[in-house]
């Protein structure tokens, strides 16, 4: 994934967060592995076996987002776990380019 630009998900919307059953279905992990390159979108470390669904705003947090797909990303165990539901403000890729924005705030 490029930082220098916004990051895009790709359509259709994955069809299990339709039924509300399951936001981690394998039809939602495949398209986020192809969204992300099969990165994790916190450290960019290369995934094979090792990767979660994450939710940018935490399901503790933000309940009525838990079946969102903007608000699903590919991560790894390591990230997931460390950023948990203390950091529900970090930036959103698919909404600001990171590294614009880390040149505009040193």
């Amino acid at each position: 994934m490029r930082y220098d630009t916004i990051a895009k998900k790709l359509p259709p919307l994955p069809a299990s967060l339709a039924t509300k059953n399951k936001y981690d279905g394998e039809d939602v992990k495949a398209l986020l592995a192809k969204d992300h390159y099969d990165k994790c979108y916190i450290c960019e470390r290369q995934l094979t076996t090792d990767f979660q669904v994450e939710h940018l705003h935490s399901q503790e947090h933000y309940p009525d987002e838990k079946y969102n797909w903007d608000n699903l990303f590919f991560v790894c165990s390591y990230c997931n776990g460390k950023k948990s539901a203390n950091f529900d403000g970090i930036v959103n890729p698919t909404k600001e380019a990171i590294e614009e924005k880390n040149r505009a705030n040193p």
